[in-house]
């Protein structure tokens, strides 16, 4: 897998962030609840993710500096950053 944009069959075996939004810790990441990381364990957990490079809604996947993400449901919230 290249940063370039992932054909369907690299994204197949990526995690999926499920409820997920933009934040800023000093730079801006994603979280959410994180099912199929490959050194996180579990189902649903919720993780800050690192930072984000990419991110492509429209697409349904996200970059961030250590691996792709495809999204599902992004969180419900009043702003962009609530």
């Amino acid at each position: 897998m290249t940063a370039a944009c992932p054909s369907g069959a690299d994204l197949s075996s990526t995690p999926i962030l499920d409820n997920w939004a933009p934040m800023i810790r000093p730079s801006l990441c994603l979280v959410g609840d994180v099912t199929g990381h490959p050194v996180l364990p579990g189902s649903g957990g919720n993780i800050v993710s690192s930072d984000l490079w990419v991110l492509a809604e429209q697409q349904g996947r996200a970059r961030t500096l250590s691996r792709w993400y495809r999204l599902a449901r992004p969180r419900e919230t009043v702003g962009l950053f609530s």
